[in-house]
């Protein structure tokens, strides 16, 4: 069980439904949909973000990337870009979560926008907002992300060759950092395979 103290984690809120809130992407594949607001306001400054994205329907091979945004309507800003989410007929209620140590002000708008390898095509997402740190030093203020590929909704594929428990060889990502990076988050994808089968990976 944790041990935090109150100067390290002191106020948590969820978004404006506290069960989910449906996101879906345009009816052209490939598309961002409309923002979709999670929280109205901000009722603190906060210190991170918990996100949590699940399936509204089990459907076979889709690929998702969703932003989420600050800001008033019509005047979102992305503040985390193109997180990746895939979907299986089997696994409806397969559920993905992180956390994102990002600085946002009291009174602030949250909301999300979604595109999908197919059109018109529902999420479900939720956020809950914590102030305090969970230890860490600061909550940065900016997040970029590479690899990604929105006009196929995917990102880099890598092949991990065709020996088992075996590493393949280096994929790049990206060339060049666009500014100095304080951490790193790896987002997996299935990339819109529908025969998928039972693995486990390992990353270097």
């Amino acid at each position: 069980m944790g041990d935090w103290s109150l100067g390290q984690v002191g106020k948590v809120v969820s978004g404006d439904s506290q069960y989910r809130t449906t996101v879906t992407s345009h009816s052209s594949a490939h598309t961002k949909g409309s923002w979709t607001q999670l929280l109205s306001s901000l009722p603190f400054s906060a210190d991170g973000l918990l996100i949590t994205i699940y399936g509204s329907t089990a459907t076979a091979g889709r690929e998702y990337l969703i932003d989420i945004g600050i800001g008033p309507t019509d005047n979102e800003i992305v503040l985390i870009p193109n997180l990746p989410w895939s979907m299986n007929s089997t696994m409806r209620l397969k559920t993905w979560q992180a956390y994102f140590p990002l600085s946002v002000p009291v009174g602030t708008r949250i909301s999300a926008r979604v595109q999908c390898s197919t059109g018109d095509s529902a999420i479900y997402v939720q956020v809950h907002v914590f102030s305090g740190t969970f230890g860490i030093s600061r909550s940065l203020s900016y997040m970029e992300s590479y690899g990604v590929n929105t006009g196929t909704t995917r990102g880099v594929s890598i092949d991990p060759g065709s020996s088992g428990n075996t590493k393949g060889n280096w994929t790049q990502i990206t060339s060049s950092l666009s500014r100095e990076t304080k951490g790193l988050y790896i987002g997996i994808g299935e990339q819109n395979n529908t025969a998928r089968t039972w693995a486990a990976w390992a990353l270097p």
